[in-house]
């Protein structure tokens, strides 16, 4: 009888039951099953359950392995992604930010600004020259300009 929720442990649990139990329950002088249609011997069917008790274990080894394998990957990242970061900078340091053979390091060149046409160039030109005066800042010739007491602060 199939049961809905055969995860691999629970399979492994049935097996390895089975297996260890199918040798206690036949009855004296019993050395055969009828299984699917088909007479097999007792110490056969054992054999066969523990063959697949191995897959099924293995398999659940397998997954325990992987699982630290992936935890001591996650608890490893900080430390390489920072040490990558290092070495790129590095790379870049030694032969240029934008040099095209840093693409056989992996690393992406830095692209070249790309020149603003006319028009571009004169709204970004304005844009600044609104926001300095919005802000009222001065550049360090028109500082020295200004002139007077500044007021004590009040108290």
């Amino acid at each position: 009888m199939a049961k809905r929720n055969d995860t691999p442990t629970e399979m492994l649990k049935r097996i390895l039951a089975l297996a260890g139990g199918v040798p206690l329950v036949l009855p004296a002088g019993q050395t055969t099953l009828v299984i699917e249609g088909t007479v097999i011997p007792a110490p056969q069917f054992v054999t066969e359950l523990n063959g697949y008790a191995a897959l099924w274990q293995d398999a659940i080894d397998t997954g325990v392995v992987h699982q630290k394998a992936v935890a001591k990957r996650d608890a490893a990242a900080p430390k390489v992604k920072a040490r990558l970061d290092a070495g790129e900078a590095a790379v870049k340091e030694m032969m240029g930010k934008s040099n095209p053979d840093l693409t056989k390091a992996g690393i992406k060149p830095a692209k070249a600004h790309a020149k603003l046409s006319a028009a571009a160039q004169a709204k970004k030109n304005a844009a600044s020259k609104a926001t300095r005066e919005a802000r009222h800042t001065m550049g360090s010739k028109q500082k020295k300009a200004v002139k007077g007491v500044v007021p004590p602060p009040k108290v």
